[in-house]
Formats: C-alpha cells, structure tokens, sequence
C-alpha cells in the first residue's frame, strides 16, 4: 500500500502540473487601447497571469484575432484588471534566500512589459512579476514610472543575518508627503501587493474630497468555503489468509455493505493561474457491518461451521487536490484524488465457530483475524457536479483494511454517492 501511495502522489502532482501548464484558452470581455488612445472592445485571453505578460491574444468585436506586445498598444484591460504597456526600470538581484548578494549595490536592468495597475488616480501605484518570479512596485512620477526599491542581502557570511534595503519606504515618505499621518505606517509597511494597496487606500482615506482614485485593484481574496457532506456509502471487504508451511492462500469475500456516510470539508482555492485546482481537506465518517459463513468438510461426521461477523466504524482524515471547471455563472463540475488515512473508532470481527466430530459437537466464539490494525489507508478518485451551494459526486476508495500481517491481510473497496451542501 505505501507503493501506492506514493504512485497516488506522484500521479497527483504530474496532473495538477499537466492542468496547469496546458495551454487552455479563456476568452474574456475586455479591450485594447491603441497607440492612437482609441478603446477597441473584443475579447482577450485572460490566463490570471502571476508573471505579467509580455504577449497577449485579442479578438476585436469585428476582424481577425491580434497578438499584442507591449510596443503594439497602450495597454488593454480584462476581468476587471488594467494593464498598461511600459519600459521600467527594475532591479535584478536575486531574491530567493538561499541565493541573496552579499553586496548592497543595485543591479538594474531593462524591462519591456505590461505591468497590471493597482491604484490609479492623482497617487498611482503598478505591480511587475518579472521572469524570475521577482515583484516590483512603481508609483507615476512626472509621467514616468519610477522603481520603488526595495533589495535583501548577506553582507557576513559569517552571521548570514538578511540586511534589507527599504528605500522604498522613504520613497512613498516623499510622494504621499500632503498625508502626514501615513509616515510611521511606512515604517512597518511590507513590499507586498497587500500591504502596499492598503497603504495608498490610507492616503485616499486621509486626503478626504481632496484627490480620489480613478481605479483601485480589487484585493484579491482566495476565499475558503465550508460544507458539509451526506449519503450513502457501499463497502466490499475481502480477507486472504496464508499459509505458509502448507504453501496454500485461502479469500474471503464478504456481501457488500451499505451506510450512511458524511462528515464536513474545507475547500481552499489556489491563486491565479492556478484557479481551477483546489486543496480539499474533510473530516469524514463511515462505517460497514458484514456476515459471511463457511463449512469445511471432511466427511459427512466430520465437518466445521462458522461465521465471521465484521463491524467496523472509522473517523477519517480526507486530503484531496480536485479540479474544477465553471459552467456558466453558477454551476461546474469537478474531479478530485487523494489519500485517506481512517482510525477505527470501533472494531468488531468475531469468528462463531461449531466442530462436529461424530456425535461430539463443541462450540467457540474467538476473534476472527490476528494482526489487527486501527488505521486504515486509503486511495480515493471521485467526480461530481456543484450548482449554486449543493452538490452531488460519486466516489470510489479502495483501502488496505484492518489487517497487517504478512499472513493475514485484506482489502476494502467502497462505492460513495454524496449530497453536499456550502455554507
């Protein structure tokens, strides 16, 4: 089982990369600006970039699809974001902590992009990712985008203590200065797209019918939803016992079980690009009860008897990666993997036993199996449909069981049909 565990995980991971990288198309309503400053409406398609773009695909109300760089427009807008074309400045340093400059100068360097527009007005501020993953802010200064600098660095190997360069904060000292009140805030003020809005939302606030944005970036928020799941649960068991020195394996297969099953799940978007994928963690509950009997014969006054009841109750921990795929404004479907680890809030396998040997007949009543273990490892895939806060999904686990001895071991296959409901 731990083999398949980790072929689950790799599996898990190479089609969350796959579903990320394919190039799917996702045509928006939005428009282009021209070098002319004329607003072309069509549609453009949005990829909810992390990296800004360098290229973007277009397709006019009437005419033929256009790709655009940068030098090609003045900047488009789509899905309630502005970006406009530049040439800045940035700084280049890496920037990862394992790979920080030892020096303090600033290595800048050319960029030719669109940088996507956080607050626009008489105070304006931009967000650049370059290729490397690294972000840069810029404010508008006399029509120009100047670099808010912000650069880490070692400068002891010795201590390998972060020094940060926060000329950033000075900066936005000097160009918020009519807004006294704001200066200690700098202080503090992390160079991150969060900190840095609610910063210039500051501003707007304290210059009062002053000055006002034109345009203010919508945070963005990767909200979390909550819900709880129901319905019903078909579980098979089968056993297989070995024998060793006789050389011989002998399965048992059990009648099918059905339950009621649940429990309550925590759904948690990943960003951007990533929006279709979500990790879904579930404290779920279910049970199965079954009976299967047997007769060992030797001769017609010498034969054995008996039943195995089984009963067993799990608490489990769900961790699922699902996909899911809007279709119109309210409805989607969606398909999930992932591994389940579940503990046996209640264990039950007896074995009810009769021996006839001639006319003697003698009863017992022992534990069915050895080896018995709480919890129970699981693989589940499941697929299903979600419109508006109810949903429906079929399931299919297949677990290892209660047992973990090399003799005895057994396999658990369950069948889920799911209502669920978001909060």
């Amino acid at each position: 089982m731990q083999h398949a565990y980790r072929l689950a995980a790799l599996l898990l991971l190479s089609g969350a990369a796959s579903l990320t990288a394919r190039a799917q198309t996702n045509y928006q309503p939005g428009y282009v600006l021209s070098l002319s400053g004329d607003t072309v409406r069509g549609t453009v398609d949005f990829r909810q970039w992390n990296q800004n773009p360098t290229r973007i695909d277009f397709r006019p109300a009437a005419g033929e699809p256009k790709n655009y760089g940068p030098a090609d427009i003045r900047g488009f807008g789509v899905a309630a974001e502005r970006y406009e074309s530049a040439v800045v400045q940035v700084e280049g340093s890496p920037y990862k902590i394992g790979e920080l400059p030892k020096s303090p100068a600033l290595l800048m360097r050319r960029d030719e992009a669109f940088v996507r527009v956080l607050v626009s007005g008489p105070k304006s501020l931009y967000y650049y990712q370059d290729r490397n993953g690294k972000e840069h802010f810029f404010i508008r200064q006399d029509g120009a985008l100047e670099l808010l600098l912000h650069k880490q660095f070692i400068p002891n190997e010795q201590s390998n203590r972060v020094v940060t360069d926060r000329s950033f904060a000075d900066q936005l000292q000097t160009y918020l200065a009519d807004c006294p009140t704001i200066g200690p805030r700098l202080r503090t003020v992390p160079y991150t797209t969060p900190g840095l809005q609610k910063v210039f939302g500051e501003y707007y606030a304290c210059a009062g019918g002053k000055a006002a944005p034109t345009f203010q970036q919508a945070s963005e928020k990767n909200r979390a939803s909550f819900g709880v799941l129901a319905g019903l649960s078909q579980t098979t068991v089968s056993v297989t016992v070995n024998d060793p020195l006789l050389g011989t394996s002998e399965t048992m297969r059990f009648p099918s079980s059905r339950r009621l099953a649940g429990g309550l799940f925590v759904e948690l978007p990943l960003p951007r690009r990533l929006r279709h994928l979500s990790i879904v963690p579930e404290l779920f509950y279910n049970s199965y009860q079954a009976q299967q009997s047997y007769t060992n014969t030797i001769s017609a006054d010498r034969y054995t008897t008996g039943t195995v009841t089984l009963h067993y109750d799990y608490a489990r921990l769900n961790a699922l990666l699902r996909y899911r795929h809007p279709v119109g404004a309210a409805a989607s479907w969606f398909a999930h993997g992932g591994i389940s680890m579940g503990y046996a809030v209640k264990q039950v396998h007896t074995r009810h036993e009769t021996v006839r040997f001639y006319s003697q007949e003698t009863t017992k009543d022992t534990p069915a199996y050895g080896s018995e273990d709480k919890v129970e490892q699981s693989l589940i895939v499941g697929a299903g449909g979600s419109l508006k806060r109810l949903s429906a999904e079929g399931r299919f686990e297949l677990g290892n069981g209660f047992l973990d001895g090399q003799e005895q071991s057994s396999h658990t296959k369950r069948l889920y049909l799911l209502l669920g409901f978001r909060f």
